[in-house]
């Protein structure tokens, strides 16, 4: 398995805590040399599933067999309103 990290903190050990600095790139997805008929499941913030589906797309998958569940903070239901008491 290979674990990406964007940014590591400075106790973080690579080769120990993750395997590769920076976030999967087409290259990496190539290099796992997963099958094109394969079904993937990604689960993380936005821009990251939507960096990581369209690296699986490029490479070669089906993106009816890419799914997604994106988790983290909600946008702003009133943007630029502050709420007041």
């Amino acid at each position: 398995s290979r674990i990406f990290y964007s940014r590591p903190a400075p106790a973080d050990r690579e080769g120990v805590d993750f395997t590769d600095r920076g976030r999967l790139s087409i290259e990496a997805v190539r290099a796992l040399g997963l099958p094109l008929d394969a079904d993937a499941y990604l689960f993380g913030p936005t821009a990251l599933m939507e960096e990581l589906g369209a690296a699986l797309v490029a490479y070669g998958l089906d993106p009816a067999r890419v799914h997604t569940e994106i988790f983290g903070a909600a946008a702003a239901l009133t943007p630029g309103i502050a709420a007041t008491s």
